[in-house]
């Protein structure tokens, strides 16, 4: 419907209004990283992007991101999910703040498996999974000064 609506646009614009009002993501610091299902979503992610942008279909989905001028989907699900994390592990409840210790030191759970994913990709320690936006700053200063 954004394609319908919006089509004389120019390609920033319709990114823009893609990403506001059809990837609000609500819930992602949620999902499970390390499903099948996630890769679903990245696939579709991308084709979606190709369809607003009038891409061709065998554009390589590296080129993508920076056609978009934005962070990798990955890198903005994990962004979403470690600030997340960082309240969990600053609040006041007891509860709140003992499943985020818990997550940090190595549960059976699904923030446990995000933090393990996020600090491998990253190639920092768990416990580091707080400070994470100053890795991704090392990651990718160039797009983070533009865009911050």
């Amino acid at each position: 419907m954004v394609k319908s609506h919006f089509k004389y646009l120019p390609h920033d614009i319709m990114y823009m209004l893609f990403k506001t009002y059809c990837m609000p993501l609500y819930g992602c610091p949620l999902w499970d990283y390390s499903t099948k299902t996630i890769d679903k979503f990245y696939v579709s992610w991308r084709k979606s992007i190709r369809y607003i942008l009038d891409i061709p279909r065998t554009t390589h989905c590296a080129l993508l991101n920076e056609i978009c001028n934005d962070m990798p989907i990955h890198l903005q699900l994990y962004l979403r999910f470690t600030n997340f994390f960082k309240q969990l592990k600053s609040s006041n409840n007891a509860l709140t703040n003992t499943c985020a210790n818990l997550a940090l030191m190595g549960s059976n759970s699904v923030a446990s498996s995000n933090i393990t994913i996020i600090s491998n990709y990253l190639h920092i320690k768990r416990f580091n999974i707080i400070n994470v936006n100053k890795f991704i700053y090392t990651l990718m200063p160039e797009f983070l000064t533009k865009h911050l």
